[in-house]
């Protein structure tokens, strides 16, 4: 029997640690009302059975969201298909043409 059995909870800060997260994210997961902290004295604690909540409540997914960010819309773009002729500067029957320097210059 582990003594966080014994005492019905442990120290909030603890507690995150031990799942591999930050004090500021703890905190952000309160005020998200994701997990409720029972304040002592000015001291967070965290009770087994709030754990347990949170846990079955992760599991059933309520926390979940949809991967945003620079990251997927990058692989959103490689998604879409590419073809040459959709670009009008590789078309040959583009009026436009690359001059000397780099210019754009009209055919006649």
């Amino acid at each position: 029997m582990k003594i966080d059995d014994l005492i019905g909870g442990v120290d909030f800060g603890l507690w995150l640690s031990r799942i591999g997260r930050s004090r500021s994210t703890g905190l952000r997961w309160r005020d998200r009302g994701w997990v409720d902290p029972i304040n002592i004295d000015g001291h967070l604690f965290i009770a087994q059975e709030e754990i347990d909540r949170f846990w079955a409540r992760d599991k059933a997914g309520e926390f979940s969201k949809e991967a945003g960010g620079i990251i997927c819309m990058q692989k959103e773009e490689a998604k879409k298909p590419t073809s040459e002729s959709s670009h009008p500067a590789s078309s040959p029957s583009s009026k436009h043409a690359r001059g000397p320097g780099g210019r754009t210059k009209t055919a006649p």
